[in-house]
C-alpha cells in the first residue's frame, strides 16, 4: 500500500492527497459556494428606510377640549454636577449647552453632557485599545510563525518533487524512524529519562529533608543556647561570625549533609568559645563603666560637701533655738553685758 508521499508523487494532480502530505486542510483548497440569495430580499425594507412610527395612544389627548393640568417635566439627569462660586448651576441650562472643540483635526460641536461622557469613558477606551494592540501583536507573531512553517513545508515538498535522491533519503529516514526497533528504542529512552527524573526528584527531596532536620534539631538549638549565654554581645556580631566561618562550606545558600558533623562540632567549640570571650569582654567593660560612674558620683558628693562647709556662716557653736534670738539682742545693762560675754566665752571654750 502506497504512503501519502508516494501517492502525491505518483499523482501530482491529486491536490487533496498532496495537501494532506504537506499539512494543509484539503477543504481549504475547495472553493466556498456562494451564498444563495434570499427569496424575500426584495420584500425586506431598506436599511436606510425609516420605519413608520406607531401612534402612541398615550400621546393622544383623551379630551381635546378639556383643560387638563400639564404634567410636571421630568428632572434633567446629567452625568456630572457643576458649581459656580459655590452655587449649583441649573441642570437645564447645562443640558442645553453645546461645545465646539477640535477632535482629530476637525471642529466638532456636541452637547456638554456628551463631552463629559467621552472624558469619563476615555480611560476604559485607552485600556481596551492597549489590549487590542497586544492581541493584534500576538496574532501577527502567530501568523508570521505559521507562514514560516508553511514556507518550510513548501520548500521541502518542492525539493521532494524535484530531487529524487532527496525523496529516497527522506523515505529511508522515515522508514527507519517508524521501524518497530526504533519505536522500541525511543520508548526505552523515554522510560529511562523518566526514571532518572524521578530519581533526581527523590534525591532532592531527601537532601532537603536532611538539611531541614539538621537545621531544626542541631543548628537552631545550639545557636539559641550560645546567643542566650552572651546577652551583652550583639546578635549581628555573632551571626556575622557564624556566616563568615561557614561560607567555605555553603553551597547555594545551604550547608550540605557531608559537612553537618563538622558544623555541629564548630558550634559547640569554636563558636561557643568566641561568644563566651566576647561576653567576658563586654561584662568587663560594663564593670569599668559602673566603677567609673560610682567614683564620679563620690567625687561630686565630696566636692559638694566641701563647698557647703566653706560657705557655712561663722559664729556661736550653740545650736539655734529659742535662746538664740535673745543672745543676739543688744544688752541693756552692765550685768546683761557681762552675762552675755561670759556665755560667749564658755561657748567658745567647749
Amino acid at each position: 500500500m502506497d504512503t501519502v508521499v508516494e501517492t502525491a508523487i505518483k499523482n501530482p494532480s491529486d491536490q487533496e492527497n498532496f495537501a494532506k502530505w504537506i499539512g494543509i486542510d484539503p477543504d481549504a483548497l475547495k472553493a466556498e459556494p456562494e451564498p444563495e440569495a434570499a427569496d424575500d430580499a426584495a420584500d425586506a425594507p431598506a436599511p436606510d428606510e425609516p420605519a413608520e412610527a406607531a401612534e402612541d395612544p398615550a400621546d393622544t389627548p383623551e379630551d381635546a377640549g378639556g383643560d387638563s393640568p400639564a404634567a410636571d417635566p421630568e428632572p434633567v439627569k446629567l452625568p456630572f454636577e457643576a458649581k459656580a462660586k459655590d452655587e449649583a448651576v441649573d441642570p437645564t441650562l447645562l443640558a442645553s449647552m453645546e461645545i465646539t472643540l477640535k477632535a482629530d483635526g476637525k471642529d466638532v460641536t456636541m452637547p456638554l453632557a456628551d463631552v463629559v461622557r467621552r472624558a469619563q469613558s476615555e480611560p476604559a477606551a485607552q485600556r481596551q485599545a492597549r489590549q487590542e494592540k497586544e492581541r493584534a501583536t500576538q496574532l501577527e507573531q502567530a501568523m508570521r510563525d505559521k507562514l514560516a512553517e508553511l514556507e518550510e513545508v513548501r520548500s521541502v515538498a518542492l525539493k521532494v518533487l524535484r530531487d529524487e535522491n532527496f525523496y529516497l533519503t527522506a523515505r529511508q529516514q522515515l522508514d527507519e524512524y517508524d521501524a518497530p526497533e526504533s519505536r522500541a528504542a525511543r520508548a526505552e529512552q523515554q522510560l529511562a529519562a523518566e526514571r532518572e527524573r524521578q530519581e533526581q526528584q527523590r534525591q532532592q527531596q531527601a537532601f532537603q529533608q536532611q538539611v531541614q532536620t539538621f537545621a531544626a534539631e542541631v543548628v537552631a538549638p545550639t545557636l539559641n543556647t550560645v546567643l542566650e549565654a552572651a546577652p551583652l554581645v550583639k546578635q549581628e556580631e555573632l551571626l556575622g561570625k557564624f556566616y563568615a566561618d561557614t561560607a567555605a562550606i555553603t553551597v547555594n545558600g545551604v550547608i550540605p549533609p557531608e559537612y553537618h558533623a563538622d558544623l555541629a562540632h564548630y558550634l559547640r567549640t569554636e563558636f561557643a568559645d568566641f561568644a563566651k570571650a566576647r561576653q567576658a569582654e563586654e561584662q568587663a567593660r560594663e564593670n569599668r563603666i559602673r566603677e567609673e560612674t560610682k567614683r564620679s558620683q563620690m567625687e561630686r558628693q565630696r566636692l559638694k560637701n566641701q563647698t557647703a562647709q566653706a560657705t557655712k556662716p561663722m559664729g556661736s557653736a550653740q545650736a539655734p533655738g529659742r535662746d538664740s534670738a535673745a543672745a543676739t539682742t543688744r544688752p541693756k545693762t552692765v550685768k546683761d553685758a557681762e552675762a552675755g560675754a561670759l556665755s560667749a566665752l564658755l561657748g567658745q571654750m567647749q
